[in-house]
């Protein structure tokens, strides 16, 4: 979480840069998703980003000869911009971050589907329709999650929003209201 509020701002500016500058926010959300599956998936990224001996301009070189040329101009900044200031880290966060922003302004909603049992992608898509129709948003995209803990409905988690329809929070209100009655 901790990571996340650290990597917003930095999602923010790269955003408001890229609008100032006119850029193709998809490929953009899309060049930063793929370094960020490579700095995370790759070996020799990890060792040679986190090996101490090497100076920030050995790796900043590396950024610009190899990767800068295969992304978008803004991406390779970005990377170089973490990668100085000592947050190369962030970037799979950042990357997230973005890609809601990017989500955001096209009205794309994305979110999780807690569920007990997986879903048929019928009920699926009708759940999707009825939330976007609910929230007025161009499109809904949800993820079935399976949780034995749900025993039975579903919970739905869109960003900061929850809708906790499931038989274990109902219980949980029970059993609270069966307490508190004495």
């Amino acid at each position: 979480m901790l990571q996340n509020s650290h990597a917003r701002p930095y999602a923010k500016a790269l955003m408001a840069e890229a609008q100032n500058t006119a850029q193709d926010l998809s490929r953009l959300a899309n060049d930063l998703a793929a370094l960020s599956q490579w700095y995370t998936h790759s070996e020799e990224a990890a060792t040679y980003f986190e090996h101490p001996a090497l100076g920030v301009a050995q790796k900043a070189q590396l950024v610009t000869q190899y990767l800068a040329p295969s992304v978008q101009p803004l991406a390779a900044k970005l990377l170089l911009i973490l990668l100085e200031n000592g947050r190369l880290r962030l970037l799979p966060a950042v990357s997230e971050a973005f890609q809601a922003l990017v989500n955001a302004q096209a009205g794309i909603v994305e979110g999780q589907l807690i569920t007990a049992q997986a879903l048929d992608a019928a009920t699926q898509k009708n759940l999707a329709e009825l939330l976007r129709q609910k929230l007025s948003a161009t499109d809904v995209r949800l993820s079935n999650v399976i949780d034995p803990a749900v025993l039975g409905g579903a919970k739905i988690v869109l960003g900061d929003r929850v809708i906790d329809a499931t038989l274990s929070h109902r219980l949980g209100q029970l059993e609270a209201a069966l307490v508190s009655a004495g």
